[in-house]
């Protein structure tokens, strides 16, 4: 069994690369900064090693450098597993410390499996040249210093970017509070998650319960409405794999495409989209709808932008059930209200035509119609006769009159 030593700051990566080894049959140890990955090759050679490069204490640059310094280790394959956002000059200057390769995060486990063992198995059948030994002088350090300051300054615009939506996320679940109505709501959310925290293209699919459909309703960052466009191809079953909305809703789980082009499931509506976030909205396990976030890049979305969106679908899940729930309290106020006006009228009313239309009065207002009336049955004339009314045109009781009369 090959070990392998892998070696990041992030306990997140780690464990995700860990899981991966594990379950291939790779022997697996860790280490969260250069130093220590050192001391433990010293320790115990392994037969790979897998770096990041920005660490505290020691870098991977200077790891690798160190490894090819020592007489015992120089021979250990080394690979760079390094985030997004690389300059070509840091692949070049990682190579010549003697690195075997240079991989960019997020991978495919599948390529990255097929690059370890191609690794593995070059370093078995002839020893990698080791480039001569760089001496310690200024074109070293020179390349060195301007190779981890440019790795910084893209950290920090990583960081700053993630703050920045982060920072938009909390203001948009802040502001929720202020809303009132589900649908003002959404598209709120939908607009934050455009205009302020930076991504490109959000929709929302809302559940309907007795038909089992989601249906698009709100959308920001499209050029023009989706739903115009689009039509009915933007509606799907609960369960109904292409489009991945239905699976979403159904399955409840966050789904995230790297790659639209090559998921068969994509429905390709719009060529610019080249990957997807798709989270559901839910409350309870009670699901509400799914929003749907869009990129013109590959791999736009990481973990911690399926986190953060997650995060916010939560806030907005209880936004509206707790606007459904005042609505429904103020129902039955309503009603409460209108009952105890009814029973005044009546209790205090001697006239019936008067009382009825007090209690039709009422009725329409709650029941939001547009008139109603009452007829009374004539025993004598075994007819029915108009008695009162609300909402009715001048000439509507003498009509009704007339016809039972």
């Amino acid at each position: 069994m090959k070990k392998v030593l892998i070696v990041d700051d992030n306990p997140q990566n780690l464990y995700m690369l860990e899981i991966m080894l594990l379950s291939n049959n790779y022997e697996i140890r860790k280490a969260v900064n250069g130093k220590e990955a050192l001391e433990q090759a010293r320790a115990e050679r392994p037969d790979l090693v897998i770096t990041d490069i920005l660490m505290p204490v020691m870098d991977g640059f200077s790891l690798c450098r160190e490894l090819k310094k020592d007489t015992d280790l120089k021979n250990i394959p080394l690979i760079f597993y390094t985030a997004t956002y690389t300059d070509p000059r840091d692949e070049e200057f990682a190579m010549s410390l003697g690195a075997d390769r240079f991989l960019v995060k997020p991978m495919d486990p599948s390529e990255m499996l097929t690059a370890i063992r191609e690794v593995l198995q070059a370093s078995e059948r002839i020893l990698r040249p080791i480039p001569p030994e760089q001496p310690e002088n200024e074109t070293y350090y020179k390349s060195y210093s301007e190779t981890l300051v440019r790795k910084l300054e893209e950290k920090m615009l990583q960081l700053e970017q993630v703050n920045k939506r982060q920072t938009a996320l909390y203001q948009a679940s802040c502001e929720m509070v202020r809303q009132h109505a589900p649908r003002e709501m959404i598209q709120m959310v939908l607009r934050t998650i455009v205009e302020t925290a930076g991504y490109q293209k959000a929709n929302y699919f809302e559940y309907d319960l007795m038909e089992n459909r989601l249906r698009l309703t709100s959308s920001s960052g499209f050029a023009q409405e989706p739903e115009i466009i689009y039509g009915g191809q933007l509606e799907f079953k609960l369960g109904e794999e292409l489009g991945l909305v239905g699976t979403v809703a159904q399955t409840l789980q966050v789904i995230n495409i790297p790659d639209t082009k090559s998921d068969p499931r994509w429905i390709v509506l719009d060529e610019s989209i080249n990957s997807a976030l798709f989270v559901p909205v839910v409350y309870e396990k009670h699901l509400i709808g799914v929003m749907a976030l869009y990129s013109h890049e590959k791999d736009a979305f990481g973990l911690d932008d399926a986190q953060n969106i997650t995060a916010l679908t939560n806030s907005l899940a209880v936004a509206i059930e707790n606007n459904e729930k005042e609505s429904q309290l103020e129902k039955q106020l309503r009603k409460v209200s209108a009952l105890h006006t009814i029973d005044m009228t009546i209790n205090s009313n001697l006239d019936l035509r008067s009382a009825l239309k007090a209690i039709l009065k009422i009725s329409v207002e709650q029941l939001s119609a547009d008139a109603a009336d009452v007829v009374l049955f004539n025993p004598y004339s075994l007819t029915f006769d108009f008695a009162a009314g609300y909402g009715l045109r001048p000439t509507w009781s003498t009509r009704r009159k007339k016809e039972n009369g």
